[in-house]
C-alpha cells in the first residue's frame, strides 16, 4: 500500500485553515509505503499465528511427479507441525510488529480540499489532496485466490522514478512498475528481473541496462543498500546474513555471524566482471543505511557516510540490549586496502539516527547536510536531526507532544540552488492522542514549519517514500 499527497500553490500567502481550490490534474505526489500489504475486501485475524496449507493438484502428472508431490507435502507438513509448536519472536510477531499507528489501513479514496495550516511553498497548479492505495502485486493476487497468508511480494520498502518509471520496491519481489493516475489509483504495469546471490547491473539514462556482474559472496547476506560515488559502487557485505535452519528452532532467519569479517568493496561503476573490485575490511561495523559516499582523490580514500547499528541484529532478533543506531564517516584508502572510521556526532549528543537521506541532486558528491530521523522513542520518530557532517552540529526538529512520524524526505527548493540545503523536508505525522495524521512540511534552512495539512485517514509509520513532480507524473510510461 502506498499513501500520495498531491500539493499545489495556494492563492493566499498566509493560511490559516483555507481550503485549497479543487484541480483537475496531480501536481506532485509524496508516498510512503504501510507496514503490510492486505488484500482490499477483508483484514485478517492476526491472533492466529498457524497457516493453513492449499493444495491443488495440475490435470495431468506423471507418477514421478506424484511421488515427488507427496514427498515434498510430508517434508513441509512435517516442518510446519514442528514450527507450531515454537511462539512467534516478538521481531515477527504480527500482534507486536503491526499494532497501533503501525496496523495496515484500508484504501482511502481520493479526499481534496484538505484544510491546511500555514502557507503550502509555491507548486505548479494543484491542490492539496491524499489517497492511500494498495498496489496489485502478484501478492494481492495470490490472496485474492488462497486467503491473505499465501502469496509474496509486497512491494513496501521503497519507492524510486527513474526515466519514466515509478518503481515500488521489496526485498523479498522483483520491483514493481507502477503508475499513478489522475484519480490516484495505482497501476501495475511489468516487473523487473532480479536474481540472486548478489549481482550488479546498472541502466543508462535512456533506461537500457546493462550486463550483470556476480559479486563473489560467501553466503547469503542482508544487504538492504548501497552507495555510489562518481566513478564507483560501494558494496556492503557484512555479518548480519540469512540462515533458514535458525527457524526451524523458532528463530529469526536473519542473524548475526561472529565470525564472519565485515567488509565493503569498491568496484567501477562500468565494470564488466567482478575481477577489479577491491574488498577493505571493517571490522564490527554493519550499516543498515548508507546516507552518501564521494571520493577523495588526494588521500585515495573513498568516504562512506552510514548508520552503523549494536547490536547488529538487533531489529530481526528479540535482543536485551537496546538498539543504537550512530552516525559514521567511514573511509575506506584504496592504496592501502585499510579502513578507519569515526562517530560524526558527539557522545554528548548521540540519539539514534536512522531512515533519512541528503540532497539527492548531490548523490555521489561531497555533502555538507543529512536529514534523519530521530529513531527514539525506538522503533517510534519522534522528529528528525539535521546533520553537518562536517561540524558534527546536530540542530533537532520535533513533530510535537505524542506525535511520531517515519522517514523525512528532502527536496530542494530549486535544483540549481547554490545553498545545498535551500529546501523542505516532508514527514507524515501521526498524533496518538486524537488518532489524526497530517504532512508537515519544514524549512530545511532554518527548521521553521512552513505548513500542516490535515489527512483524511491514518497514515501508518511506513519505510521509505519519494516525492515526484508534476512534470516526471505527465512523462510517466
Amino acid at each position: 500500500m502506498a499513501s500520495s499527497l498531491s500539493l499545489g500553490s495556494i492563492p493566499s500567502s498566509s493560511i490559516h485553515l483555507q481550503w485549497p481550490c479543487r484541480k483537475s490534474n496531480i501536481a506532485c505526489s509524496l508516498q510512503t509505503p504501510s507496514i503490510l500489504h492486505l488484500p482490499k475486501q477483508s483484514s485478517p485475524d492476526y491472533s492466529d499465528h498457524t497457516c493453513s496449507t492449499v493444495k491443488t493438484q495440475p490435470q495431468q502428472w506423471n507418477p514421478f511427479q506424484r511421488a515427488a508431490a507427496m514427498a515434498l507435502d510430508v517434508v513441509e507438513n512435517a516442518l510446519v507441525s514442528h514450527e507450531r509448536h515454537h511462539p512467534l519472536p516478538k521481531t515477527a510477531d504480527p500482534t507486536v510488529q503491526i499494532s497501533g499507528n503501525f496496523a495496515p489501513v484500508p484504501d482511502q479514496p481520493v479526499k481534496r480540499r484538505l484544510p491546511v495550516t500555514g502557507t503550502i511553498p509555491d507548486f505548479k497548479n494543484g491542490s492539496a489532496s491524499y489517497a492511500c492505495r494498495f498496489t496489485e502485486t502478484n501478492r494481492s493476487f495470490k490472496n485474492e485466490l488462497w486467503g491473505v497468508r499465501h502469496g509474496t511480494g509486497v512491494a513496501n520498502a521503497g519507492l524510486v522514478y527513474f526515466n519514466g518509471h515509478l518503481l515500488a520496491m521489496s526485498e523479498d519481489d522483483l520491483p514493481y512498475h507502477v503508475r499513478v493516475t489522475k484519480s490516484g489509483t495505482w497501476k501495475p504495469l511489468a516487473d523487473m528481473i532480479l536474481m540472486p546471490y548478489l549481482k550488479y547491473f546498472r541502466f543508462l539514462p535512456d533506461g537500457k541496462k546493462s550486463h550483470d556482474v556476480e559479486i563473489p559472496v560467501d553466503g547469503p547476506t542482508m544487504i538492504h543498500d548501497f552507495a555510489i560515488t562518481e566513478n564507483f559502487v560501494v558494496i556492503p557485505d557484512q555479518q548480519v546474513v540469512f540462515k533458514l535452519p535458525e527457524m526451524i528452532h523458532g528463530g529469526s532467519p536473519v542473524v548475526y555471524d561472529k565470525n564472519k569479517k565485515s567488509r565493503f568493496g569498491i568496484l567501477a561503476k562500468n565494470a564488466t566482471d567482478a575481477s577489479v573490485i577491491k574488498w577493505i575490511d571493517t571490522p564490527d561495523c554493519f550499516c543498515f543505511h548508507l546516507w552518501n559516499a564521494w571520493e577523495e582523490p588526494e588521500t585515495d580514500e573513498v568516504v562512506v557516510i552510514g548508520s552503523c547499528m549494536t547490536p547488529p541484529d538487533s531489529i530481526f532478533n528479540e535482543c536485551d540490549e537496546s538498539l543504537k543506531s550512530v552516525l559514521f564517516e567511514i573511509r575506506l584508502n584504496l592504496r592501502t586496502g585499510k579502513s578507519t572510521r569515526r562517530p560524526i556526532t558527539s557522545d554528548s549528543e548521540q540519539v539514534n539516527l536512522e531512515a533519512g537521506m541528503v540532497n539527492r541532486n548531490l548523490l555521489g558528491r561531497k555533502t555538507r547536510f543529512a536529514y534523519l530521523a530521530l529513531a527514539e522513542p525506538w522503533p517510534k520518530v519522534s522528529g528528525f536531526a539535521k546533520v553537518d557532517l562536517s561540524t558534527g552540529q546536530v540542530k533537532n526538529y520535533i513533530y510535537g507532544d505524542q506525535r511520531y512520524g517515519g522517514e523525512p524526505l528532502f527536496f530542494p527548493r530549486n535544483p540549481n540552488s547554490k545553498n545545498e540545503d535551500d529546501g523542505y523536508i516532508l514527514a507524515f505525522v501521526h498524533n496518538e492522542k486524537t488518532w489524526k495524521s497530517e504532512l508537515q512540511i519544514v524549512n530545511a534552512m532554518n527548521l521553521h514549519l512552513e505548513a500542516t495539512v490535515k489527512l483524511p485517514s491514518r497514515v501508518p509509520y511506513g519505510f521509505h517514500g519519494t516525492f515526484i513532480s508534476s512534470k516526471d507524473l505527465e512523462k510517466q510510461a
